[in-house]
């Protein structure tokens, strides 16, 4: 079984950077649920590498929890001004306040850690706070 599982998880590594980004972003849910990190983590990093190109549909449609993983991750490529715009939008799209997401002190450290152009490795901590 295990043969079987690492067959298949080299077979969509080898495909993976040609698949459509929304299938990717389902690819890494399920391999969440199923436990296949080797998988998990490569479709993560896919997702990371390419988040401006995931379909912001799927992106609404996360959990708080792999939300916060997916822009919280210190690899994420994407500008400051598109990640505030898809938080803010994940935010409407789930009726979530600021103050839920993120408690008022750590959204005041968040805001110094974009101005101060230091966003990714105090947003990762901030965000690890928040879902602990």
């Amino acid at each position: 079984m295990n043969n079987l599982i690492e067959y298949l998880t080299y077979k969509i590594e080898e495909k993976l950077y040609f698949m459509p980004p929304e299938y990717v972003i389902n690819l890494w849910l399920l391999s969440q649920e199923l436990n296949l990190n080797i998988l998990r983590d490569v479709s993560l990093a896919f997702c990371l590498d390419r988040f401006e190109d995931l379909p912001l549909n799927s992106i609404y449609e996360l959990s708080k929890e792999n939300f916060l993983k997916l822009i919280g991750n210190i690899n994420i490529t994407s500008t400051k001004a598109y990640l505030l715009k898809v938080t803010n939008k994940w935010m409407d799209h789930h009726n979530v306040s600021t103050s839920i997401l993120f408690t008022k002190e750590k959204l005041y450290k968040l805001k110094w850690c974009y101005l101060l152009n230091k966003r990714f490795m105090p947003l990762k901590f901030l965000l690890e706070q928040q879902i602990g």
